[in-house]
């Protein structure tokens, strides 16, 4: 039976991101089809990704990062088992991107710090 949890989740107007880990791997999909609104003639496969899959986390987050600025979304979820494990990241990235400020920020340190919020 195939495990499917999703880690992470942030999103913006155009679409989000999600990280999940499936059994032992892991992979990150994107989703921008509210963008079919404004260009009709794009296809679900332009608006739909996913990425490869990956054999640790820390190899999904490296590659989400270098991709995307992802602590700049609006954070959705993050599972509740992956917080202490997310967290170094988020700290490298509001070190690094002091400017321009990050609009999410006190929502990601909500979601992230606070023991009871899982969900946004």
């Amino acid at each position: 039976m195939e495990e499917n949890k999703l880690i992470l989740e942030a999103g913006s107007e155009g679409g989000s991101i999600q990280l999940h880990q499936i059994n032992d791997y892991f992979l990150y999909s994107t989703d921008e089809t509210t963008l079919r609104d404004f260009v009709p003639d794009l296809t679900l496969e332009e608006l739909k990704t996913k990425s490869n899959v990956f054999n640790t986390l820390d190899q999904a987050m490296n590659s989400i990062i270098g991709k995307y600025k992802i602590f700049r979304l609006y954070p959705l979820s993050v599972h509740p088992d992956f917080k202490s494990k997310i967290i170094p990241y988020y700290q490298i990235f509001c070190s690094e991107n002091e400017k321009p400020r990050n609009w999410n920020k006190a929502k990601w340190d909500y979601l992230l710090y606070n023991n009871r919020a899982n969900r946004l």
